[in-house]
Protein backbone atom coordinates (compact mmCIF):
# COMPACT_ATOMS: atom_id res chain seq x y z
CA UNK A 1 0.00 0.00 0.00
CA UNK A 2 1.39 3.65 -0.66
CA UNK A 3 0.90 5.70 2.68
CA UNK A 4 0.09 9.28 2.89
CA UNK A 5 -1.04 11.94 4.80
CA UNK A 6 -4.69 13.15 5.03
CA UNK A 7 -4.00 16.01 3.28
CA UNK A 8 -1.65 14.63 0.38
CA UNK A 9 -2.92 15.25 -3.24
CA UNK A 10 -2.78 11.29 -3.67
CA UNK A 11 -5.17 10.42 -0.64
CA UNK A 12 -8.48 10.68 -2.36
CA UNK A 13 -7.31 7.89 -4.73
CA UNK A 14 -8.44 4.13 -4.08
CA UNK A 15 -5.46 2.72 -6.32
CA UNK A 16 -2.26 3.79 -8.37
CA UNK A 17 -0.59 2.10 -10.66
CA UNK A 18 3.38 1.63 -10.17
CA UNK A 19 4.42 3.96 -13.55
CA UNK A 20 2.06 6.99 -12.05
CA UNK A 21 3.77 6.61 -8.00
CA UNK A 22 5.55 10.10 -7.08
CA UNK A 23 9.07 10.30 -7.00
CA UNK A 24 8.76 11.28 -3.67
CA UNK A 25 9.67 12.11 -1.26
CA UNK A 26 10.02 9.20 0.03
CA UNK A 27 10.09 7.10 3.77
CA UNK A 28 12.41 4.29 3.11
CA UNK A 29 13.34 1.45 5.29
CA UNK A 30 17.04 1.07 6.03
CA UNK A 31 19.74 -1.27 3.49
CA UNK A 32 18.98 -4.68 3.61
CA UNK A 33 15.52 -4.99 4.60
CA UNK A 34 13.16 -6.72 2.50
CA UNK A 35 10.82 -3.87 2.37
CA UNK A 36 13.32 -1.22 1.03
CA UNK A 37 14.26 -4.35 -1.91
CA UNK A 38 10.79 -4.65 -2.84
CA UNK A 39 9.94 -0.75 -2.63
CA UNK A 40 12.86 -0.25 -4.88
CA UNK A 41 12.34 -2.75 -7.35
CA UNK A 42 8.79 -1.48 -7.75
CA UNK A 43 9.75 1.82 -8.29
CA UNK A 44 12.80 0.61 -10.03
CA UNK A 45 9.96 -1.04 -12.47
CA UNK A 46 7.95 1.93 -13.03
CA UNK A 47 11.08 4.17 -13.63
CA UNK A 48 10.68 5.87 -10.86
CA UNK A 49 14.29 7.58 -9.51
CA UNK A 50 12.84 7.96 -5.98
CA UNK A 51 13.98 11.23 -3.55
CA UNK A 52 14.50 9.44 -0.07
CA UNK A 53 14.34 12.01 2.39
CA UNK A 54 13.94 9.52 5.37
CA UNK A 55 15.20 5.67 6.13
CA UNK A 56 14.07 3.48 9.03
CA UNK A 57 13.58 0.12 10.11
CA UNK A 58 10.65 1.25 12.50
CA UNK A 59 7.22 0.32 10.90
CA UNK A 60 5.61 2.68 13.49
CA UNK A 61 8.14 5.19 12.53
CA UNK A 62 7.00 5.03 8.97
CA UNK A 63 3.70 5.48 9.38
CA UNK A 64 4.24 8.46 11.83
CA UNK A 65 6.48 10.22 9.44
CA UNK A 66 3.91 9.82 6.55
CA UNK A 67 0.70 11.15 8.59
CA UNK A 68 2.93 14.38 8.85
CA UNK A 69 3.68 14.56 4.99
CA UNK A 70 6.95 14.48 5.35
CA UNK A 71 7.12 11.61 2.75
CA UNK A 72 5.19 8.85 1.24
CA UNK A 73 5.71 5.16 1.93
CA UNK A 74 4.87 1.69 0.97
CA UNK A 75 3.99 -0.47 3.35
CA UNK A 76 1.91 -4.26 3.70
CA UNK A 77 -0.93 -3.67 4.45
CA UNK A 78 -1.48 -5.26 7.72
CA UNK A 79 0.84 -2.38 9.11
CA UNK A 80 -1.25 -0.01 7.52
CA UNK A 81 -4.36 -0.85 9.72
CA UNK A 82 -4.92 -0.60 13.28
CA UNK A 83 -4.04 2.19 15.72
CA UNK A 84 -1.47 4.31 15.26
CA UNK A 85 -1.38 8.21 13.47
CA UNK A 86 -4.00 8.67 11.04
CA UNK A 87 -2.81 7.86 7.20
CA UNK A 88 -4.48 7.48 4.12
CA UNK A 89 -3.92 4.15 2.21
CA UNK A 90 -3.77 3.93 -1.55
CA UNK A 91 -3.59 -0.01 -3.47
CA UNK A 92 -0.72 -0.07 -5.59
CA UNK A 93 -1.84 -2.42 -8.22
CA UNK A 94 -2.34 -3.69 -11.23
CA UNK A 95 0.46 -5.16 -11.06
CA UNK A 96 -0.16 -6.31 -7.13
CA UNK A 97 2.97 -5.89 -5.09
CA UNK A 98 3.96 -9.11 -3.17
CA UNK A 99 6.76 -10.20 -1.49
CA UNK A 100 7.71 -14.10 0.02
CA UNK A 101 7.96 -14.87 3.99
CA UNK A 102 9.62 -17.69 4.94
CA UNK A 103 9.53 -20.08 7.98
CA UNK A 104 11.94 -22.09 9.30
CA UNK A 105 11.89 -24.59 11.96
CA UNK A 106 14.35 -27.29 13.08
CA UNK A 107 13.54 -30.82 11.79
CA UNK A 108 12.85 -33.78 14.62
CA UNK A 109 13.00 -30.84 17.16
CA UNK A 110 9.68 -30.69 20.04
CA UNK A 111 7.76 -27.96 19.45
CA UNK A 112 5.53 -25.94 21.75
CA UNK A 113 1.88 -26.81 21.12
CA UNK A 114 1.22 -23.35 19.83
CA UNK A 115 4.34 -23.47 17.80
CA UNK A 116 2.75 -26.76 15.65
CA UNK A 117 -0.78 -25.07 15.80
CA UNK A 118 0.83 -22.17 13.96
CA UNK A 119 3.21 -24.17 11.24
CA UNK A 120 0.01 -26.49 10.70
CA UNK A 121 -1.84 -23.03 10.20
CA UNK A 122 0.63 -21.65 8.59
CA UNK A 123 1.43 -24.68 5.81
CA UNK A 124 -2.47 -25.09 4.87
CA UNK A 125 -2.75 -21.57 4.35
CA UNK A 126 0.20 -21.47 1.63
CA UNK A 127 -0.90 -24.80 0.54
CA UNK A 128 1.86 -26.52 1.17
CA UNK A 129 2.94 -29.86 3.09
CA UNK A 130 6.20 -30.57 5.77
Amino acid sequence: MLVVAPDHPLAGRRRIRPAALPPGPFIFFREGSGLRTATEQVLDEAGIEPQVRFETNELTRVRALAARGLGVAIMPRSDTEGPGPEIVTVEIGPPTLRRSVGLVWREGRRRAPAADAFLAFALEWSGRDT
